[in-house]
């Protein structure tokens, strides 16, 4: 006896290893092509204020309904941050929870159902493309399904003999799911009848205790400033209309999608595999399977109460976050549902042996093609991943690897890139890069530091971009672009001296705003339509104590009498990012009438205030303006020439 249970648990550790390395390739494979974008790099972001600024935070992701989550999913980031703050630590660590899943997902289905509903639910598991996608991006929902084993297990523990630690176990471990992603709420059907169903006079007292220990984590919630948020859930879900996307996902998830006929034709092999692997596990005879009909029910219950409620959906992805948070329950449940169907299959069969090798071939053949067709489709998914639109971890390093071949400290300076880049290389940088970004949408800004500045800028047809690159002083040292991605992005290196003796070349006699920030140079350039390209050339004295983020920049086209002609107004760095002695170069779009009459213009530059519309004063020689004129400029036939005498 003790030497066929040997057999058996070997058996199974070599299956379950199997099946846990073909996950862990399908999760692990490339990367570098794992997408990484915003909300990637702000969860990184957060957790690595955590381990240097706040280790108390209580704030976390919002979702894309509004609700802000607590800060578990950051708290959870900052063990890949201990070794490295790498995106593609954390990349790794979020495929690594995932496999461990997949493993978890088998000895749960082996334990209480049998050795076919096992394999059955890890293949999917390992396999699916969505469990493959959505197990390699780091996201708060991505870690929720192997939250959802270990729930499940306690679970299992707790109805097992009445345990009720486990059951205490269980709601603590939904607690945390919780506040990783607020859709774990999607399991309350599945936790209430569970632990009703399992109280008696002994537990009671204990599960009560669980109960308030469960409403006791919520602490960070209930007094951060997350708490609020969480309070607009009734009003989200009142907004809520019927949709049947949660069920058609739920068929992609166990089919891999596909319409019916493609359905029905894989139905037949998932039956076969099914009750040959049954047939195994009957002449195995696992030692310590069960009946297992109440957890049958829990399965059942997680795998379709959760769809119920999200038909009725209140917009944005609710219906895949619940499909990320149950889904190993569901595929168990196919497991299930095939491996009984197998089991009548075997009872009215005639043959019994003929049977049994005719199901254990068909299995091996299903799983062969199964794993060697979605094999096959998970390498044309990575190179098209990592030919097409989009950024990802491989692409952002390379970015930044750029940057460090030009210098290895200093001031990174990001100039027309998208919120996703924007946000992926401030976060991979700022460990060896004060990063700062252009943040206007009416204005580009560049600011230069007396040390060497790199700026980074996508190279695109757009006026203020091209007068950028063409009067920026400073070199190119490396032009990116990726396979199949029509961005372009260009590095130059820009020397402070240099930009300085090219603002002078048209200055303005030093006037100096409020004694802190002085208007070095204003340019004027012509663009094939017509309009002008205005650049204000500032040069920071001090680091401003008083000027608001409020700060605007206006530059006044007026005629001869002082009547305003035209107008181009903004800030592209905001007041609390200068620093002392930078050169702030702001570029303009300003538009021309037409009609405008020949003849001479000046143009007016000045400071005011957003939220009060007051103007910041000008101070030279003793004496105060709140503007400063350049002019005169010389206009015929509606077109800017040149600068005047």
């Amino acid at each position: 006896m003790a030497q066929r249970l040997r057999f058996l648990l070997s058996f199974d550790f070599v299956l379950a290893t199997a099946l846990m390395a073909l996950a862990g390739y399908m999760r692990f494979a490339r990367l570098d092509v794992a997408s990484f974008n915003f909300d990637e790099a702000r969860a990184l972001e957060l957790a690595a204020d955590i381990l240097e600024k706040d280790p108390f935070t209580a704030r976390g992701l919002p979702s894309s309904v509004g609700i802000v989550n607590s800060a578990a999913f950051p708290y959870l980031l900052t063990i890949p941050q201990l070794f490295s703050s790498s995106p593609l630590w954390a990349t790794g660590f979020i495929a690594f929870l995932n496999t461990l899943g997949v493993g978890g997902c088998y000895v749960l289905a082996r334990c209480w159902f049998g050795l076919g509903p096992a394999v059955i639910a890890t293949s999917l598991y390992a396999t699916n493309p969505w469990a493959v996608n959505f197990s390699r991006k780091v996201w708060a929902q991505n870690v929720l399904s192997t939250f959802t084993v270990a729930i499940l297990f306690c679970l299992f523990l707790y109805q097992k003999g009445r345990r009720p630690w486990w059951g205490v176990a269980a709601m603590l471990v939904w607690a945390v799911a919780i506040q990783i992603h607020f859709s774990a709420a999607a399991l309350l059907p599945l936790m209430a009848v569970s632990l009703v169903s399992g109280l008696n006079r002994e537990n009671m007292l204990k599960v009560l205790s669980g109960i308030l220990l469960f409403l006791a984590a919520f602490a960070p919630v209930y007094f951060g400033d997350t708490g609020g948020s969480w309070n607009r859930l009734p009003e989200v879900l009142s907004r809520s209309r019927f949709d049947m996307s949660s069920w058609r996902l739920t068929l992609e998830l166990i089919m891999g999608g596909g319409g019916p006929a493609s359905v029905a034709v894989r139905i037949i092999p998932f039956l076969a595999a099914a009750g040959a692997i049954n047939i195994v596990d009957s002449l195995l005879r696992w030692p310590h399977r069960e009946d297992g009909k109440w957890h049958r029910m829990v399965i059942l219950m997680a795998s379709v109460s959760a769809p119920l409620v999200f038909m009725f959906r209140p917009g944005g992805q609710l219906y895949v976050y619940y499909l990320l948070t149950v889904w190993p329950a569901s595929l168990i449940a196919v497991g299930i549902l095939f491996g009984d169907a197998a089991d009548l299959v075997r009872r009215f069969s005639a043959g019994r042996k003929l049977a049994l090798a005719a199901f254990w071939a068909v299995p091996v053949v299903w799983l062969l093609v199964l794993a060697s067709t979605r094999l096959s489709s998970q390498v044309q998914s990575l190179r098209l991943a990592g030919s097409g639109e989009g950024m990802t971890v491989g692409r952002v390093n390379e970015i930044v690897d750029s940057v460090h071949s030009i210098q290895v400290t200093g001031d990174v300076y990001l100039v027309n890139l998208s919120l996703h880049l924007s946000a992926a290389l401030r976060y991979t940088m700022r460990d060896q890069y004060h990063v700062r970004e252009s943040l206007s949408r009416e204005s580009e800004s560049v600011a230069i530091r007396r040390q060497p500045t790199v700026l980074i800028f996508r190279a695109e047809d757009n006026a203020i971009i091209e007068e950028i690159e063409s009067r920026i002083a400073g070199r190119l040292v490396r032009r990116i672009s990726f396979e199949g991605d029509s961005r372009i992005l260009l590095l130059y290196q820009v020397d402070y001296e240099d930009a300085l003796e090219q603002c002078q070349q048209t200055p303005t006699a030093g006037l100096t705003f409020d004694g802190q920030v002085t208007l070095a140079g204003v340019h004027l350039q012509r663009i094939d339509n017509g309009d002008v390209i205005v650049t204000n050339c500032w040069r920071i004295q001090q680091k401003p104590g008083d000027l608001s983020d409020q700060l605007k920049v206006f530059n006044h086209l007026v005629d001869g009498d002082g009547e305003k002609i035209t107008q181009a107004d903004g800030l592209g760095l905001v007041p609390s990012q200068w620093r002392e002695g930078d050169i702030l170069l702001n570029y303009y779009l300003m538009p021309i009438p037409a009609d405008i009459p020949d003849g001479e213009y000046n143009l007016l530059t000045g400071m005011y205030w957003f939220d009060t519309s007051r103007r910041v004063p000008i101070s030279q020689d003793g004496h105060f303006a709140e503007q400063a004129q350049t002019g005169p400029y010389i206009f015929e036939k509606g077109v800017f020439q040149r600068d005047g005498p």
